[in-house]
């Protein structure tokens, strides 16, 4: 029994046809390594520095295990390791907003993820209830365990089967929360230093729109989109 058969296919398709967009998420990652060796060479003193470098390197810890979850073609399953990733992601809003709020993750005394959220105006309460229903916790509803059956026997999958467009998908929607990511450690870092949050903000906005355009987020919107490869 061959466990990475789909893992394999995928990784064979990025470094082929997929080759662009396997860049740029890579690229999303380098960027967040940069914020974190920026927190790294000022947390020695600085404890507002050691706890978002600590924040920041959960969240991506969340996002690679959900890109590897990707590439098994296990999607919906890595949206359970999505609802952490926005609590570490809204966690550098939190401290951002008011950098005396460190104190509280230091000692272990944060408010719930709800409470911050409101605090901070979060606007993705909807995907994090939806996340909740559906991937963080058991279900049984239709997104959660549509994709276990084979939908002509009704007989339940062993395994999850290489699928081409639905890697793009998935990928497109892993590039785009890291890109958020990566915005907002570089406002997290302008706190300390304006000038290298300014630079990693703008070698953002090229990754936003170079990857964007790569896994043609924008044609999301069409109702004609479908998800097949941009050189197909």
């Amino acid at each position: 029994m061959d466990l990475w058969s789909t893992r394999t296919a995928s990784l064979e398709l990025l470094d082929s046809e997929l080759a662009e967009q396997k860049v740029s998420i890579e690229q999303a990652f380098e960027l967040i390594n940069k914020a974190i060796d920026f927190f790294n060479q000022n947390a020695a003193d600085d404890q507002y520095c050691r706890i978002c470098g600590l924040t920041l390197a959960k969240a991506k810890s969340y996002a690679l295990g959900a890109y590897g979850m990707i590439l098994d073609n296990l999607g919906q399953e890595a949206g359970a390791l999505n609802r952490p990733f926005l609590e570490y992601y809204e966690l550098l809003i939190y401290f951002s907003q008011d950098p005396q709020r460190v104190a509280e993750a230091a000692e272990d005394r944060l408010p719930k993820a709800g409470q911050r959220a409101k605090l901070i105006g979060s606007d993705l309460k909807g995907f994090r209830e939806y996340l909740n229903q559906n991937a963080s916790h058991s279900s049984y509803s239709y997104y959660s365990l549509s994709h276990q059956l084979d939908t002509a026997s009704l007989s339940v999958k062993k395994t999850q089967e290489f699928a081409a467009e639905v890697l793009f998908r998935n990928l497109g929607d892993l590039f785009a929360q890291l890109v958020l990511l990566d915005f907002q450690a570089a406002i997290s870092i302008s706190i300390k230093d304006r000038q290298v949050g300014l630079r990693l903000a703008h070698e953002a906005e090229l990754l936003r729109d170079n990857g964007g355009n790569s896994f043609r987020l924008k044609d999301r919107i069409d109702p004609g989109y479908n998800d097949k490869f941009p050189n197909k």
